[in-house]
Protein backbone atom coordinates (compact mmCIF):
# COMPACT_ATOMS: atom_id res chain seq x y z
CA UNK A 1 0.00 0.00 0.00
CA UNK A 2 1.27 3.19 -0.91
CA UNK A 3 0.27 7.09 0.09
CA UNK A 4 1.52 10.00 -1.70
CA UNK A 5 1.44 13.12 -2.34
CA UNK A 6 1.87 14.08 -5.84
CA UNK A 7 4.01 10.79 -6.01
CA UNK A 8 3.48 7.36 -6.79
CA UNK A 9 6.84 5.60 -7.32
CA UNK A 10 7.39 1.98 -7.91
CA UNK A 11 3.37 2.19 -9.13
CA UNK A 12 1.49 2.99 -12.45
CA UNK A 13 1.19 7.10 -13.31
CA UNK A 14 -2.76 7.83 -12.66
CA UNK A 15 -4.43 8.23 -16.03
CA UNK A 16 -5.03 12.17 -15.23
CA UNK A 17 -1.70 12.95 -14.03
CA UNK A 18 -0.16 14.78 -16.81
CA UNK A 19 -4.04 16.96 -17.65
CA UNK A 20 -4.57 17.56 -13.87
CA UNK A 21 -0.82 17.82 -12.89
CA UNK A 22 -0.39 18.52 -8.93
CA UNK A 23 -1.54 17.95 -6.20
CA UNK A 24 -3.18 14.41 -6.03
CA UNK A 25 -3.13 11.91 -3.15
CA UNK A 26 -2.65 8.76 -4.59
CA UNK A 27 -3.66 5.65 -2.96
CA UNK A 28 -1.67 2.33 -4.73
CA UNK A 29 -3.01 -0.79 -3.95
CA UNK A 30 -0.45 -3.17 -6.18
CA UNK A 31 3.16 -1.88 -7.12
CA UNK A 32 4.47 -2.87 -10.16
CA UNK A 33 6.61 -5.27 -9.31
CA UNK A 34 3.67 -7.53 -7.83
CA UNK A 35 1.14 -6.99 -10.64
CA UNK A 36 2.65 -9.75 -12.82
CA UNK A 37 0.18 -12.41 -10.97
CA UNK A 38 -3.61 -12.91 -12.40
CA UNK A 39 -5.00 -13.11 -9.32
CA UNK A 40 -7.76 -11.99 -6.58
CA UNK A 41 -7.13 -8.27 -5.70
CA UNK A 42 -9.67 -5.89 -4.16
CA UNK A 43 -10.68 -4.29 -0.96
CA UNK A 44 -12.53 -4.20 2.32
CA UNK A 45 -15.33 -1.39 2.04
CA UNK A 46 -17.16 -0.54 4.80
CA UNK A 47 -16.88 -4.06 5.75
CA UNK A 48 -17.45 -5.78 2.53
CA UNK A 49 -15.05 -7.34 0.51
CA UNK A 50 -14.86 -5.93 -2.95
CA UNK A 51 -12.54 -8.06 -5.55
CA UNK A 52 -12.12 -8.96 -8.77
CA UNK A 53 -9.53 -11.53 -10.89
CA UNK A 54 -6.88 -9.85 -12.33
CA UNK A 55 -6.84 -10.93 -16.45
CA UNK A 56 -4.03 -9.29 -17.91
CA UNK A 57 -1.63 -8.73 -14.99
CA UNK A 58 -2.31 -5.09 -15.35
CA UNK A 59 -0.44 -3.48 -12.25
CA UNK A 60 -3.23 -0.29 -12.06
CA UNK A 61 -4.77 -0.58 -8.76
CA UNK A 62 -5.19 3.20 -7.07
CA UNK A 63 -7.25 5.69 -6.29
CA UNK A 64 -6.42 8.85 -7.35
CA UNK A 65 -7.88 12.25 -5.81
CA UNK A 66 -7.23 15.70 -7.79
CA UNK A 67 -8.50 18.93 -6.40
CA UNK A 68 -8.78 20.51 -10.08
CA UNK A 69 -9.17 23.78 -8.62
CA UNK A 70 -8.79 25.32 -12.35
CA UNK A 71 -11.60 23.50 -13.57
CA UNK A 72 -9.08 21.65 -15.98
CA UNK A 73 -11.50 18.85 -18.23
CA UNK A 74 -10.21 15.57 -17.58
CA UNK A 75 -9.26 12.57 -20.05
CA UNK A 76 -11.62 11.03 -22.17
CA UNK A 77 -9.85 7.54 -21.31
CA UNK A 78 -12.92 5.28 -21.09
CA UNK A 79 -12.73 1.53 -20.95
CA UNK A 80 -16.17 -0.38 -21.10
CA UNK A 81 -18.60 0.94 -19.01
CA UNK A 82 -20.18 -2.02 -16.66
CA UNK A 83 -17.70 -3.00 -14.09
CA UNK A 84 -18.84 -4.90 -11.36
CA UNK A 85 -15.81 -3.98 -9.13
CA UNK A 86 -16.01 -0.15 -9.08
CA UNK A 87 -19.89 -0.58 -9.17
CA UNK A 88 -19.59 -2.75 -5.36
CA UNK A 89 -17.20 -0.18 -4.19
CA UNK A 90 -19.84 2.51 -4.34
CA UNK A 91 -22.68 0.70 -3.42
CA UNK A 92 -21.33 0.11 -0.12
CA UNK A 93 -20.09 3.33 0.54
CA UNK A 94 -21.12 5.49 2.91
CA UNK A 95 -23.85 8.44 1.84
CA UNK A 96 -23.40 11.61 4.07
CA UNK A 97 -26.50 11.79 6.36
CA UNK A 98 -29.09 14.55 5.19
CA UNK A 99 -28.68 15.66 8.02
CA UNK A 100 -24.75 16.82 7.66
CA UNK A 101 -23.68 18.94 4.92
CA UNK A 102 -20.32 19.48 3.36
CA UNK A 103 -19.35 22.02 1.47
CA UNK A 104 -18.51 21.31 -2.46
CA UNK A 105 -14.78 22.89 -1.68
CA UNK A 106 -14.90 19.60 0.52
CA UNK A 107 -15.32 17.31 -2.81
CA UNK A 108 -12.36 16.45 -5.18
CA UNK A 109 -12.34 14.43 -9.07
CA UNK A 110 -11.23 11.09 -8.26
CA UNK A 111 -9.96 8.37 -10.87
CA UNK A 112 -10.17 4.64 -10.20
CA UNK A 113 -7.86 2.69 -11.93
CA UNK A 114 -8.12 -1.45 -10.80
CA UNK A 115 -5.85 -3.69 -13.07
CA UNK A 116 -7.15 -6.00 -15.65
CA UNK A 117 -10.32 -6.95 -15.64
CA UNK A 118 -10.80 -4.17 -12.73
CA UNK A 119 -12.33 -1.31 -13.80
CA UNK A 120 -11.57 2.37 -14.80
CA UNK A 121 -13.59 5.12 -13.68
CA UNK A 122 -13.87 8.64 -13.28
CA UNK A 123 -15.94 9.98 -10.76
CA UNK A 124 -17.03 12.68 -13.50
CA UNK A 125 -19.09 9.95 -14.61
CA UNK A 126 -20.89 8.75 -12.07
CA UNK A 127 -24.79 9.84 -11.96
CA UNK A 128 -25.35 12.11 -8.82
CA UNK A 129 -22.01 12.60 -7.95
CA UNK A 130 -20.21 15.77 -7.76
CA UNK A 131 -17.07 14.70 -6.11
CA UNK A 132 -15.35 12.19 -3.69
CA UNK A 133 -14.23 13.01 -0.19
CA UNK A 134 -12.38 10.55 2.01
CA UNK A 135 -13.46 10.04 5.96
CA UNK A 136 -11.81 8.97 8.91
CA UNK A 137 -13.40 7.78 11.81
Amino acid sequence: MKVGLSENAGYNNPVNQNILGNPYLYFGFLPIKDASNRNVQGMQVNGASVTFTNCDSNPNSHITLFPNFSGITPSGYLVGSNWPFCNSIFSNSVILPTRLRLPDYFFVFAEFHWGGCGCYLQSNRISNVIGITIGFR
